[in-house]
């Protein structure tokens, strides 16, 4: 159950109650009040882009961060999601392979932060492939834009 102090990120904006203190006393002591509800918006040039926006894991954190304003953009292979969920048409999908990174540099552009949520399970060659080249390649193609990752 959310209390009033909880910090409330949804739609376009963000609710939180600060607090303040004032002086008191003599002595210095400080009486802590609380202070109206602040409604926040988010910067709007946020956008995030998330790799392997398609997958379970992924297709949560691209929902999540269109929930809490950001603007969202995701990279597949096909250039389209697989989700049929109303939310996806609010995504920018790319098409893009990690495996040739000079596929998904174009989507890089005008990002302010990048997730992978690629991975997957079978043989220790596949998840090598998978969990390391790939996110290695998405890393890379990401400092080359002069992000953090």
């Amino acid at each position: 159950m959310r209390n009033d102090n909880e910090l409330n990120m949804s739609g376009m904006s963000r609710s939180c109650r600060f607090l303040s203190t004032e002086p008191t006393g003599s002595d210095g002591s400080s009486k802590v009040e609380e202070a109206e509800t602040v409604n926040v918006p988010p910067p709007p040039s946020e956008k995030l882009l998330v790799f392997g926006g398609n997958g379970f894991v992924g297709s949560h954190v691209c929902k999540e961060a269109l929930e809490r304003g950001l603007l969202v953009a995701s990279i597949s292979r096909s250039g389209k999601s697989s989700i049929n969920e109303a939310w996806t048409d609010r995504v920018s999908w790319h098409q893009g392979n990690l495996f040739s990174p000079e596929t998904i540099k174009d989507a890089l552009d005008g990002v302010t932060s990048v997730i992978s949520c690629v991975g997957g399970f079978g043989s220790n060659s596949y998840m090598y492939k998978i969990n390391g080249t790939a996110n290695m390649n998405a890393i890379k193609a990401a400092a080359e834009k002069g992000m953090l990752f």
